[in-house]
């Protein structure tokens, strides 16, 4: 079977893996602070509430880890031009969604806009980076940069 030789670096590539990984390191900060006893502003703002992180739920303590390591490790990975870059920003991504839609449907019903904007914006903004940081990973994969 023939070796085939990776399409070369596009000049985009490390810009693009290095601001996912200065996002996804801050957020793998900040949940270690958490884990380790300190509560930060982000922390309580990607866990969709106010209130203290040890009352969430299992599922939801999940899908933040799944989002910040997923997202650290799909970002690393990128830089590695790694072809399962894709597959753990994916992760990222849906654990991401998954927190997000926890802290819409923890609103009071009926949500105000302004509601909104305070549980959502901040996780909104992740997903949109995560949702285009998979979307880059899987065009330069079909493009045949990560390999």
């Amino acid at each position: 079977m023939p070796h085939i030789r990776p399409v070369a670096r596009p000049w985009h590539l490390w810009p693009v893996a290095l601001a996912g990984l200065a996002v996804y390191a801050a957020l793998a900060t900040d949940y270690l602070l958490v884990r380790f006893g300190f509560e930060t502003a982000a922390a309580l703002v990607l866990a969709g509430a106010d209130a203290e992180l040890a009352a969430q739920p299992l599922g939801l303590a999940l899908a933040w880890g799944v989002a910040v390591w997923g997202g650290l490790i799909g970002a690393a990975m990128l830089i590695a031009r790694e072809d399962g870059a894709a597959v753990a920003l994916a992760f990222a991504l849906i654990g991401t969604l998954v927190m997000l839609g926890h802290a819409l449907a923890g609103l009071a019903a009926p949500p105000t806009l302004e509601a909104v904007r305070a549980a959502g914006t901040g996780l909104a903004l992740l997903a949109a980076f995560a949702l285009l940081l998979w979307l880059y990973a899987r065009v330069q994969k079909q493009r045949g940069v990560l390999t």
